[in-house]
């Protein structure tokens, strides 16, 4: 511990502010600047974990960061790739995140170059995200992600989505698009301002 003394310092820094952010109940609505804060603080934890064996990178709409999104939406989707795409890639792991807004929509894009999901795997997963039941068989596999749908579906209804994509190029695209504006019109932009 002496001779890395810095490095751990600044892991436990980052892994305190990953458990409080995560802990915190009070919280449903986050600025997108508070959910990227989060989930650099988890892909720089992997990234002490992994070196050089992962790049990632963000490219955001710095108007956007304002704007409020459902807490714990992008990193458990960023961990995922950890879970069942990270040690099956051939080369260097990548995660890239893009968030990008126009008057009507955010779209959250999470890619990785993981080996993808089968198109049958696709499927079940879809199913798994419509099923309203809890408990039910493989839920343990996808809790992360039906964690996300469900609190999407909470907060937009039908007005947001989410879709998982195989690349041509290897790995996996998963899309988040949300509405600008909440059911009765209101203009979410500004909630978190």
């Amino acid at each position: 511990m002496k001779n890395q003394g810095p490095q751990i310092y600044s892991s436990v820094i980052r892994l305190s502010k990953i458990m409080r952010y995560s802990m915190n109940m009070e919280e449903g609505m986050v600025p997108l600047q508070k959910e990227i804060d989060h989930t650099k603080a988890y892909l720089l934890l992997q990234k002490e974990r992994f070196g050089d064996q992962l790049q990632f990178n963000f490219q955001i709409d710095d108007e956007a960061l304002r704007f409020p999104v459902p807490k714990m939406i992008l990193q458990p989707l960023v961990e995922n790739y950890f879970k069942h795409g990270f040690d099956t890639r051939e080369k260097t792991g990548e995660v890239k995140i893009t968030c990008r807004q126009d008057e009507f929509y955010l779209d959250l894009l999470i890619e990785d170059n993981g080996t993808g999901v089968s198109e049958s795997r696709l499927e079940e997963i879809r199913m798994h995200l419509m099923n309203d039941r809890i408990g039910q068989k493989g839920e343990s596999m996808n809790i992360g992600l039906k964690n996300v749908y469900v609190r999407l579906k909470l907060y937009y209804g039908r007005r947001a989505y989410l879709q998982l994509k195989n690349l041509e190029q290897g790995g996996l695209l998963v899309s988040i698009k949300l509405p600008k504006r909440m059911e009765g019109g209101k203009d979410e932009s500004n909630y978190c301002g």
